[in-house]
């Protein structure tokens, strides 16, 4: 993991992470009702089967309605360049 981000919202801390490396990794999520843990994990986003490369520096957002969201930093192909995608968020338990 590299570039954490931590946030607390309605009593959880979360870790926003990238992991995996750039050209095959993924977004996971952290969370826990103590600063100190345990954390329960997600990945919330990966690469799949596309050729795009793995997301990486996702950030929590607060939309205008009050509900979450993220914004996570794609590394795209040398012909594309780099770009942000953007999506509502939250935490299905389960899932």
């Amino acid at each position: 993991m590299e570039g954490p981000k931590m946030y607390k919202r309605n009593g959880y801390y979360y870790i926003f992470a990238p992991a995996g490396g750039v050209p095959t990794g993924w977004q996971t999520i952290l969370r826990s009702k103590d600063i100190y843990g345990p954390y329960e994990d997600k990945i919330v986003l990966h690469q799949g089967d596309t050729p795009v490369n793995g997301p990486h520096q996702g950030g929590w957002v607060e939309l205008e309605s009050g509900n979450p969201g993220s914004c996570i930093f794609r590394i795209g192909t040398p012909s594309a360049g780099s770009f942000i995608c953007s999506r509502s968020a939250g935490w299905t338990i389960g899932r």
